[in-house]
């Protein structure tokens, strides 16, 4: 009987030590497993925040590209706001005489100023001068559009049209160049330069 009581605490031993080589083995490969999600965890946040950055690096590059692309297209009026600046100018009389000027080395703003052309007449009487002027030097180059005229009235709802409707860079100024030449018509009262395209601001 004695030996048979030793034999089963030897048995005891043998599986309690059996039991604590096991558990220590799982708590190895737990440990093991816990790191290895730790590093996955600590890699996806790295991933996600170098994504994150990535997206924000394209939605400026995006912007920025946006914007040269709005400098550098040239100015031009859709049929809808062609027919808003006329529309505007419904009540001025149809004996109105209108001259238009541009540049003669300015491809961009003759187109821009033919369709300014379809936007007055009807209801003005418009005269055309594309590409009379030559740049002169000393004188500053006319930027934007410029509307002068001795209308007061027409002046100022044209000059509104062309800058709310149009959305182009509207000035008033007398430029010394429309001084220095000779109406192509004693009855004009307001005169649309078209210059260059404003450089952007």
């Amino acid at each position: 009987m004695f030996v048979g009581v030793v034999i089963e605490a030897a048995c005891t031993l043998l599986l309690f030590g059996f039991d604590e080589g096991i558990s220590a083995k799982r708590q190895w490969d737990i440990m093991i497993a816990t790191d290895r999600a730790s590093d996955a965890g600590f890699d996806a946040a790295v991933a996600n925040n170098e994504a994150a950055d990535a997206n924000e690096r394209a939605a400026k590059l995006e912007a920025a590209n946006l914007q040269l692309e709005a400098q550098i297209q040239p100015r031009r009026l859709t049929p809808a706001q062609q027919r808003a600046i006329s529309d505007s100018l419904a009540s001025f009389s149809s004996r109105v005489e209108v001259e238009l000027i541009s540049y003669s080395f300015d491809a961009e703003s003759r187109v821009l100023m033919g369709q300014i052309r379809r936007a007055l007449s009807p209801p003005m009487l418009v005269l055309d001068s594309a590409g009379s002027i030559m740049p002169i030097l000393g004188i500053p180059l006319c930027m934007g559009v410029n509307v002068t005229g001795s209308n007061d009235k027409l002046v100022k709802v044209l000059t509104d049209s062309l800058r709310d409707n149009g959305h182009l860079e509207v000035n008033n100024d007398l430029l010394p160049l429309n001084s220095m030449r000779l109406p192509i018509s004693k009855g004009i009262e307001v005169t649309v330069f078209v210059g260059v395209k404003p450089l952007p601001k």
